[in-house]
């Protein structure tokens, strides 16, 4: 009987340890960004070949007026747009050019 109980508890002991890989999280430091479809200037940014384009495109953006201008209409939109091209523009700044363009392509999906 006592063995019985035995083999039971070691064959839960295993599927559940098993299973417990299954359940557990990723550390979101580590994961790599979700893909995020290209923009236009991404695009054509490729094309051209312009290794410097995503700064000069996302300093462009920056200068809309619509992201200036006061108001609660829109507020969370505009401040969420400003938030990812400041973070295009600071990883434009450090040189880094993917990072670059995956927050300015998020900036332009942002809201639509």
């Amino acid at each position: 009987m006592r063995k019985t109980y035995l083999a039971v508890s070691v064959v839960a002991i295993v599927l559940a340890l098993g299973g417990a890989r299954a359940f557990a999280q990723e550390n979101p430091y580590t994961k790599a960004p979700p893909p995020v479809p290209q923009s236009l200037a991404h695009q054509q940014a490729q094309l051209d070949h312009d290794p410097d384009a995503c700064g000069r495109t996302v300093d462009k953006a920056l200068d809309n007026p619509g992201l200036r201008v006061l108001g609660m209409d829109g507020m969370t939109t505009r401040m969420g747009v400003n938030a990812m091209l400041g973070a295009a523009h600071n990883a434009a700044a450090a040189g880094n050019d993917e990072a670059c363009w995956h927050w300015y392509d998020r900036s332009q999906l942002y809201g639509r």
